[in-house]
């Protein structure tokens, strides 16, 4: 039997990236700029963008205490810069696990077997995705859920390392 692989998403999960950027975005949009979001993406400086976005809840602490366990973090990327960005920033906090770089034109599922391995993360399109190809998806809320549709709900890396080493077990 294969070791079960835990994946981490970055934005959504680690730092809280998406919330004022796509503000910024429509906000220059609102003013006539004619910029695409994929422009908006490729030539963002995401070095300043990610010292300035806030860590959700204790995460990378999580992360470095849990360095010894199988797990990466799995994230999308609109840019070689952003990606760099993103290594640069967790590596400055201590994280040393594996970092994988999925180029937004792909799918997660589809840079990395899911099956039988975890997927954490925000965003419902990985995870149907995820289960559909037969890995384990767990949705990273901050609400009260403990469902949502057929995905278990966890409001913290901790509730996700906890439900990752049950399944080890099992």
């Amino acid at each position: 039997m294969s070791k079960l692989i835990g994946y981490i998403d970055f934005d959504g999960v680690l730092l809280d990236t998406e919330k004022e950027l796509f503000k910024e975005y429509h906000e220059l949009k609102n003013k006539g700029i004619d910029i695409t979001r994929e422009r908006y993406l490729i030539e963002k400086d995401w070095e300043i963008w990610l010292k300035q976005a806030d860590i959700i809840g204790d995460s990378l602490e999580i992360l470095k205490k849990n360095f010894e366990r199988d797990f990466s973090i799995l994230t999308t990327i609109h840019s070689f810069n952003e990606g760099k960005a993103k290594i640069d920033y967790l590596r400055k906090n201590g994280v040393k696990n594996n970092v994988i770089l999925v180029p937004y034109i792909c799918k997660k599922h589809e840079v990395v077997d899911p099956k039988g391995n975890v997927l954490v993360d925000d965003y419902g399109g990985n995870l149907i995705g995820w289960q559909a190809s037969g890995g384990v998806a767990i949705r990273f809320s901050n609400s009260s859920q403990k469902k949502y549709d057929d995905f278990s709900v966890v409001s913290n890396l901790n509730m996700a390392f906890e439900i990752i080493e049950q399944l080890r077990i099992d």
